[in-house]
């Protein structure tokens, strides 16, 4: 049963607490999860004096709300200190509705515990999950087959690493100890994916998934689930009278079954032998008019279509097995470099705490060291976190501890999903917990908006979340509609609290610029009318592929910005001509690396001076001037960069062609130099602690534009008067005065027209740009099962 949280923490007269037990909290944005935490926390710390700090855990997400979370519990109890002579003693102080009472009969011991406390209360472990784990791992080196000196590698590091260690393995698996199995392997990988470096991506990308690949007990089907059927489809092709066929390619397969006798039974690689031959005429041929040849065609071809055959089927089913093969082997391959250099990436600190786990031992001890432990933001942990968490708060008989666990979260608001976050690890678990007796406990107060803000979520959303079935692929968490817990402000009361703005355009193209430009006026007319800074406002974006026209708004509106330097500058004019350059001077033989550095500001050459250098190269009249001025210039570039680093090699590239007088001249020009600073701190980063190549640090940058975005709040320049502009995932955690959030674009169900949403809090209120229509025909559902082609997509809609 589901209860208000206020209710959930309030003492009962002089009566002592209740024993404590596993508890689950569910709560939304702006109902005071960190609250909820403290609250917990002072329940447990003043209810016994004999508690020591350290022996509660609290885990968070980000380094940020560890320290915020701290600082919490820390002015709570000083709070509380203060309190003790006057008649009521809680926390909140002055609060109508406080999240812990002090007991009237107990005055004198929780005065006695809290002093006692607030001694010690520095102690408590209030950490993420890597350092908590990176902790554990230090302190049993031995067990964990780690150096105990090990370092923490990531960013170029990392990437290098695993770079030069794939080229190590490579070469051990193809040249210096080969195996006739490993062999086929990469020939059947070869075959079916076409290039070598596409197999390195591949296996590259499962090393995301590293968790999984670690299981030994993932089944991928056998071939006896389609063996019999093929057996019986080519005996009947045997014994049967084929002359009447007509068609060349069926009559093509039927001979060749007739001739060449099948194994019985074989291997998955007996089955592709036989069948490679006809593997194209299988794909091409038309079903025969007689029924047992056509049943049988249709079992060769699995399906009813032309275009697919049992022998593609079986290739793709070889092909998996052996890059999930391929990328075992080099994991083990991978960590036995890096414990001979003795170092850990950021998934070794999580996996290897979950191998130590494994050991009783170790175990054990490790449980003995905590009473409590607390993880906030429970929906944005993935598997393995999850697992770690669970073994430690169970005993030797699997059984959940009481009062060991508090996780607090709320599946709504999973968004990490690039970093393993799986809303169904968090069903799977809370569900388990209150299984076996843990508290649920709902918060469905909300104190960070207004109440006409609030009704408008809670209608829009219980339109979204009205369908909310659950499958095992598919977790869609059940909406609760949130209740106000605070007035609306009273000075604001004759302002709007949910505002249209239509942002004209006629054009498709235009409408990011009508948006900026909305935005743009918007704000002015609130600064204005306000006298205030522009610090209050914060725009939010949910992808980046389009800020450039937003920027250039807010340049010609004279709106100053602050932009955090996460990986979207990467795309922009000024790091993308750098690293066109860098490539050509690092990739001496990549013409096409020379054609794009060749066309950048830092040479400016026309596609006709292009075309004309490279087609009079080497003749007897010469190349045009600019041509010839071009190839010397990187040549020049290419001796500076046997005795410089990049971030020397980037300083002469700025100095010696003005590419700033160049960007000064546009209208973007400031943003353009700001973006060339940040590459230029990135080069001067990778030169600390790589010290690589130029063609490395151009490969590193190339990886780098393939992540997400940052996630980690950064505001560079905090004090000065301008606006934020962050992506959604980076500014979670934080709180402005007004958030925009454009380009908000969702297509209407069953039409062509689509609702742009702009949200902004004003403070707390909604801004829409877009045909004021009714919003629940934007979010429905269709009726019906989900069918597994759709399920990916389902899963991501509903995360």
């Amino acid at each position: 049963m589901s209860i208000p949280l206020q209710h959930a923490f309030r003492f009962s007269g002089a009566a002592p607490p209740p024993s404590r037990q596993n508890l689950v909290v569910e709560a939304g944005a702006g109902t005071g999860k960190t609250s909820a935490i403290v609250a917990e926390v002072l329940k447990l710390l003043l209810g016994n004096e004999e508690l020591a700090p350290e022996r509660v855990v609290l885990m968070t997400f980000t380094e940020k709300a560890a320290g915020e979370i701290a600082d919490r519990i820390h002015a709570a109890l000083a709070e509380l200190e203060l309190q003790f002579d006057q008649e009521q003693v809680v926390w909140p102080a002055g609060s109508a509705t406080p999240l812990f009472a002090v007991p009237a009969a107990m005055r004198d011991e929780y005065r006695r515990a809290c002093r006692r406390q607030m001694a010690r209360i520095d102690s408590i472990r209030s950490q993420t999950i890597h350092s908590f784990c990176q902790n554990l791992l230090r302190a049993h080196p031995i067990e964990a087959g780690l150096d105990p000196q090990f370092k923490i590698i990531e960013g170029f590091e990392r990437s290098l690493l695993y770079g030069q260690l794939y080229d190590a393995w490579f070469d051990h698996e193809t040249r210096t100890s080969p195996t006739e199995q490993t062999l086929r392997e990469w020939e059947l990988l070869l075959a079916q994916v076409g290039y070598l470096f596409q197999i390195r991506d591949l296996v590259f990308s499962l090393l995301a998934r590293r968790d999984l690949l670690a299981e030994r007990d993932y089944e991928f089907g056998s071939l006896g689930e389609v063996e019999p059927d093929l057996v019986n489809a080519l005996e009947v092709i045997r014994t049967s009278d084929v002359s009447g066929v007509s068609d060349r390619n069926a009559l093509t397969v039927f001979r060749y079954v007739q001739e060449v006798e099948p194994p019985r039974p074989g291997s998955i690689d007996d089955w592709l032998a036989y069948f490679a031959p006809i593997a194209v005429p299988m794909r091409e041929a038309n079903l025969p008019r007689d029924p047992a040849l056509k049943q049988a065609l249709r079992t060769l071809r699995t399906e009813n279509d032309k275009g697919s055959s049992i022998y593609e089927r079986l290739l793709r089913h070889r092909s998996t097995l052996a890059i999930h093969a391929l990328t075992r082997r080099f994991i083990d391959f991978l960590d036995a470099g890096k414990r001979t250099l003795g170092v850990v990436d950021f998934d070794d600190l999580l996996l290897r705490t979950w191998e130590l786990l494994q050991q009783p031992a170790v175990l054990e001890r490790v449980r003995q060291q905590f009473d409590h432990i607390f993880v906030d933001e429970f929906q944005d942990t993935d598997r393995t976190q999850a697992r770690i968490i669970e073994k430690l708060g169970c005993d030797r008989s699997g059984a959940w501890v009481p009062g060991r666990i508090t996780v607090v979260g709320d599946p709504k608001q999973s968004i990490y999903g690039f970093r393993r976050a799986d809303p169904e690890t968090y069903r799977s678990m809370t569900a388990r917990l209150i299984e076996a007796g843990a508290d649920e406990r709902v918060i469905l107060e909300h104190y960070r908006s207004d109440p006409p803000l609030l009704d408008a979520v809670n209608a829009i959303f219980t339109s979204v979340f009205a369908d909310a079935r659950s499958d095992g692929n598919v977790f869609r968490p059940p909406y609760r509609p949130l209740r106000a817990g605070r007035a609306g402000d009273a000075a604001r009361a004759g302002e709007p609290r949910i505002t249209f703005l239509h942002a004209r355009h006629d054009e498709k193209s235009d409408r990011h610029l009508s948006e900026a430009e909305s935005v743009a006026e918007w704000i002015e007319a609130h600064r204005d009318r306000r006298g205030e800074d522009l610090r209050r406002f914060a725009i939010l974006f949910r992808r980046t592929t389009k800020l450039d026209e937003y920027l250039d708004t807010f340049d010609r509106y004279g709106i100053e910005y602050v932009l955090p330097p996460t990986k979207a500058f990467l795309e922009r004019r000024a790091a993308v001509d750098a690293v066109a350059v860098l490539r050509a001077v690092g990739r001496p033989f990549d013409r096409g690396a020379f054609i794009s550095a060749a066309r950048t500001p830092y040479f400016a050459l026309t596609d006709e001076e292009i075309v004309e250098g490279m087609l009079t190269e080497g003749a007897s009249g010469g190349a045009p001037p600019a041509w010839l001025d071009f190839n010397q210039a990187l040549e020049r570039y290419r001796e500076a960069a046997a005795h410089r680093t990049v971030s020397e090699m980037l300083d002469l590239l700025i100095e010696s062609t003005d590419i700033e007088q160049v960007y000064e001249a546009l209208l973007d020009g400031r943003r353009a130099r700001r973006h060339l600073e940040h590459l230029r701190t990135i080069a001067f980063q990778y030169d600390q602690k790589i010290g690589g190549s130029i063609r490395q640090f151009v490969d590193e940058i190339e990886r780098r534009r393939e992540e997400p975005d940052e996630t980690e709040p950064s505001l560079a320049d905090d004090e000065s008067n301008a606006v934020r502009i962050m992506t959604v995932h980076a500014a979670k955690g934080l709180e402005f005065p007004t958030v925009i959030l454009p380009d908000l674009v969702f297509p209407a169900r069953g039409g062509s027209d689509k609702q742009h949403l702009f949200v902004v809090e004003e403070p707390r209120s909604l801004v829409m740009t877009g045909r004021a229509q009714s919003l629940s025909a934007h979010y429905r559902f269709a009726p019906g099962g989900a069918r597994l082609k759709s399920i990916a997509g389902e899963r991501d809609e509903a995360e």
